[in-house]
């Protein structure tokens, strides 16, 4: 269970060149795009999952964004974006899950469970009373 801890706290993150760069607790480095990442945002002014309006359109988002500040505990991470000082919070867990890396996306990968003759050993029962 620690490890699946770790895995969504932040250990460092740092803004290189552009990037958010994050290493996480269990030793796994994620890198992201400053323009995907500011679109993404889900502030108020931006759009919440919650009411599915996005306030944001891609082509209000300045083409030179980039992190300009960065503030993060092992759980979230505030950036404020230049040239437009807008201010971002990301949580670690969203962050790790929407990672880009190779590994990542097959961590997350679907697997459905197939079907075979094993499964007549495990059929599930129930009282129908």
């Amino acid at each position: 269970m620690a490890e699946q801890s770790s895995m969504f706290e932040i250990a460092t993150a740092s803004i290189e060149g552009s990037q958010l760069t994050i290493t996480w607790g269990d030793g796994h480095h994620s890198s992201y795009h400053p323009f995907w990442l500011r679109h993404q945002c889900e502030c108020k002014v931006c759009g919440t999952p919650i009411d599915a309006v996005r306030g944001i359109r891609l082509l209000d988002i300045p083409p030179n964004v980039e992190p300009e500040l960065l503030d993060n505990s092992n759980t979230d991470i505030n950036i404020q974006w230049m040239p437009d000082k807008h201010r971002s919070v990301y949580s670690a867990r969203w962050l790790r899950n929407h990672c880009y890396s190779d590994q990542e996306r097959a961590r997350r990968k679907h697997l459905p469970t197939l079907w075979d003759d094993s499964i007549v050993d495990s059929l599930p029962l129930f009282d129908f009373n």
